[in-house]
């Protein structure tokens, strides 16, 4: 993994899930405080930011509102780009961030030989999180 203070760190495989994209990643992360996992649903319009590094270079912050959650997957306004997924969807509440999801993807559509993006992105829910971690806690 890639920390702002040293290049890159080895992680450990703890657990994978590939029905929901998730990974476990055991990995010194030396004095970074964790964001905590949201265990509240998001509200109707929320505001959201989707947080990533596209193609492993600049960090990249884009402002939403969730939509709606189906198919086991939330989905938001947020603009996403390639390379994103994998970053954090996240809420404020009450001036502390919290963790709603994992970016997935993006809706897009096909225009001749290229693909659009329709503005719509997708994350597997916290929820979904904090079962797949239990999961790989219990084993």
């Amino acid at each position: 993994i890639a920390l702002q203070d040293r290049p890159y760190e080895p992680a450990q495989v703890l657990g994978l899930d590939t029905g929901i994209d998730l990974a476990l990643l055991d990995a010194d992360t030396g004095e970074v405080a964790p964001v905590a996992i949201t265990h509240r649903a998001l509200a109707s319009y929320e505001d959201v930011w989707a947080i990533g590094f596209p193609m492993a270079l600049d960090l990249a912050v884009t402002q939403g509102r969730f939509q709606h959650a189906a198919n086991g997957k939330l989905y938001t306004s947020a603009w996403i780009t390639a390379g994103v997924s994998g970053g954090g969807l996240v809420r404020c509440n009450h001036g502390d961030y919290e963790l709603a999801g994992i970016m997935r993807d993006y809706v897009a559509f096909v225009r001749g030989d290229s693909y659009v993006n329709a503005s719509q992105s997708t994350s597997t829910p916290a929820e979904s999180i904090l079962t797949f971690i239990g999961r790989v806690e219990g084993t």
